[in-house]
């Protein structure tokens, strides 16, 4: 999965569908910080984290019909494709911050079984904080194959994503999601 910061305006983004653009490599100086060789995005067994999965409330609207709704403002811009399947996520992502977060190895891909069905469930924050049972759960579509977590900042109306959750291998693959592509661009070339 691409997971992108640049750090002149500390801003990422992280690219949920994979992107044949290369481009996006060049100027990479995340091995300024990193092995870049050793960095992991592991495919775990989920089975233990279904329990607190059920505890996030599934909302009954789309993620896209919710956004319209007004139920959450977005933190930038998140792309959706034709279909309404969420293809990247647009965020604040300070360079200390972003080290941090593959530092502590948040970036993890579950396998469980989930409404009878097998899901791959990725994390873009700690576990516990993409788990807490005060987040929501939307849906991209009516077929209900693939969703997102979202935080809503305290004392805001704004929905940060902590999660994907898919049985679409065709959107989401589970080999792109669990390859890890991060890139950091920092202004003193």
């Amino acid at each position: 999965m691409i997971i992108t910061c640049d750090s002149s305006c500390n801003m990422g983004y992280i690219y949920l569908q994979s992107l044949n653009n290369t481009d996006i490599f060049e100027n990479n100086r995340l091995s300024n910080y990193f092995d870049i060789s050793k960095i992991q995005i592991p495919l775990l067994n989920g089975d233990n984290i279904i329990a607190d999965l059920e505890k996030l409330k599934l909302m009954p609207k789309n993620y896209w019909d919710a956004y319209q709704d007004k139920e959450f403002e977005e933190e930038y811009r998140n792309d959706l494709d034709d279909d309404g399947y969420m293809v990247g996520i647009e965020l604040n992502s300070r360079k200390e911050s972003f080290l941090k977060l593959i530092n502590l190895e948040v970036f993890k891909v579950y396998e469980l079984s989930w409404h009878k069905t097998l899901h791959y469930f990725a994390t873009f924050d700690s576990l516990n904080v993409v788990l807490d049972p005060g987040n929501f759960i939307y849906s991209f579509t009516s077929a209900k194959d693939a969703f997102v977590i979202i935080k809503k900042k305290q004392d805001e109306n704004v929905a940060l994503i902590k999660g994907l959750i898919t049985c679409r291998e065709d959107k989401y693959p589970v080999k792109y999601l669990s390859n890890p592509m991060f890139v950091l661009w920092e202004n003193n070339f």
